[in-house]
């Protein structure tokens, strides 16, 4: 079995584009979906990036942004 991957969405520019993603799709190389039939994306919401980063790498994230801060507030 092939592997497939996972689906990406191409926006020809021409017809000689859409023509060459044609001859690509005659070679099996691609495969060409129409739009109707193409998968809808996934959505992600703010839950799931929950504890996607470490409590240490918060902390010094936090402290970074906040040196940042400082430092585009200074006064010269």
């Amino acid at each position: 079995m092939p592997y497939i991957m996972a689906p990406i969405l191409i926006g020809p520019l021409g017809e000689q584009a859409y023509e060459l993603l044609r001859q690509l799709e005659a070679l099996h190389i691609l495969r060409v979906v129409p739009a109707a039939e193409a998968p809808a994306p996934a959505r992600h919401s703010v839950a799931d990036l929950i504890g996607s980063l470490s409590p240490e790498t918060g902390e010094q994230m936090l402290a970074e942004t906040t040196t940042l801060r400082n430092e585009w507030e200074r006064v010269f």
